[in-house]
């Protein structure tokens, strides 16, 4: 939970846990309307487009590999 006007940040990890390495990765995360989108940090920049927001592809992830991306966001209205 996050209190009205209150911020919190949301971890996103994508693990390729494959044998293969994995291309052309596309990240969307959905927003809640009572939320207020703030920042996006990650290894691709991120855009909001309505109530989602978007990175850029990720152009390769090793086996193995990992990708953090983080979201900050606002909460304007109880949900």
């Amino acid at each position: 939970p996050v209190r009205v006007n209150g911020q919190t940040t949301y971890t996103i990890t994508i693990t390729n846990q494959g044998s293969a390495v994995a291309t052309n990765i596309k990240v969307v995360a959905g927003l809640e309307e009572a939320m207020t989108f703030v920042n996006a940090d990650g290894p691709t920049d991120g855009a909001q487009e309505g109530l989602n927001l978007s990175f850029a592809p990720l152009a390769t992830l090793t086996p193995g590999g990992e990708a953090v991306y983080k979201v900050t966001v606002n909460a304007k209205a109880a949900g």
